[in-house]
């Protein structure tokens, strides 16, 4: 059921609220699933066989800056000398929101939340978060983070194989 109402806030403004039940959201986004997945072409899967993309808060974008900041906004107000802190300690943040380590924490969380499903999943997310799930995927340090290059529209392959994670290189 929708239920709506509208607020007069001045002669000219107006404030709709509408409230949808979470069934009736879940069903919308089902069918609106059904209707793209028939057609949508994923590199690295059969068009009509493309796993469900699923948000997930856990793993979010990338490198968190200062509350509220939006990404180039944020970082233009950074000196130089503390970028250059920030892109060489990766324990450091001195643009005041998430570090390199913190990042890949939050990360290393989502993956190890994954490792008793077995189901596949496709997430699409910042190079960031791809950086830093191959850094947990590898053991590989830290230090390493800013080392790695994410193309732009890429795939990377993971798999959880019983008690540690693989990396496979796309073709």
């Amino acid at each position: 059921m929708v239920q709506s109402r509208v607020e007069d806030l001045s002669p000219v403004v107006k404030k709709v609220s509408v409230e949808v039940t979470p069934d009736r959201v879940k069903d919308a986004l089902d069918s609106a699933f059904t209707s793209v997945s028939r057609t949508v072409k994923l590199k690295g899967y059969r068009q009509g066989h493309v796993p469900r993309l699923r948000p997930d808060r856990a793993v979010g974008g990338g490198p968190r800056l200062r509350p509220g900041a939006r990404r180039r906004s944020a970082l233009s107000g950074v000196r130089p000398d503390d970028l250059a802190i920030w892109l060489t300690d990766p324990t450091r943040a001195p643009h005041g929101g998430e570090s390199v380590v913190e990042l890949i924490e939050r990360v290393r969380g989502w993956m190890d939340s994954l490792t008793t499903r077995r189901t596949r999943l496709v997430a699409v997310t910042h190079p960031s978060v791809i950086r830093a799930a191959i850094l947990v995927a590898l053991s590989a340090p830290p230090k390493s983070f800013w080392r790695i290059d994410i193309a732009p529209v890429s795939r990377t392959v993971m798999h959880f194989r019983g008690h540690a994670w693989t990396l496979r290189s796309d073709r």
